[in-house]
């Protein structure tokens, strides 16, 4: 079942020149973030070869917040089959205070949380609702754009993510 989505504009009443237009950074892959040491890296430089369930979030989202548990679990349930979740903080803040209330005031544990401080991926896949979730393949393809919270621990949605974990010649 899907729950209501916080959308940008209306929720935080963020100016468009917050979210640069998608023809600036046209690939998401390139788009800078920064992880929870502070070191800038690219979406794609945390692709890794593995592929990705990216969830793009804020702490002032409460659809957001209410799905994180179930992405730590669904983090848990990916790694042993060769994915994993990777959360995007979608807001200029700093990360060791955005994961700190991941931590402390959200109660995820298990994930950290990148930064897209500059919006620059939710910008380049035209995302303008949270939660937003995108799959990535191991190729950094967009597999899959999920709008709104997710019920991840649904067996048809994990079934779903299940496929998109075979190599190619196995689908």
């Amino acid at each position: 079942m899907r729950v209501p989505v916080c959308i940008i504009a209306a929720a935080v009443g963020v100016a468009a020149a917050a979210f640069p237009a998608a023809a600036e950074q046209p690939d998401p892959l390139a788009a800078r973030l920064v992880d929870p040491e502070g070191t800038v890296v690219t979406l794609g430089g945390a692709l890794g070869p593995q592929p990705l369930v990216v969830n793009l979030w804020a702490t002032w989202c409460t659809p957001c917040i209410a799905e994180l548990p179930a992405l730590a679990a669904l983090d848990q349930w990916l790694r042993p089959r060769g994915g994993q979740v990777l959360l995007v903080a979608a807001e200029p803040g700093d990360p060791a205070l955005i994961n700190r209330a991941l931590h402390d005031r959200f109660g995820v544990t298990t994930l950290d949380s990148h930064v897209d401080r500059a919006g620059l991926v939710t910008a380049a896949l035209g995302i303008r609702a949270f939660p937003a979730t995108v799959v990535l393949g191991r190729d950094g393809a967009v597999l899959e754009l999920i709008i709104g919270a997710e019920d991840w621990d649904d067996p048809a949605v994990r079934a779903r993510l299940a496929a998109w974990l075979q190599p190619e010649q196995a689908r």
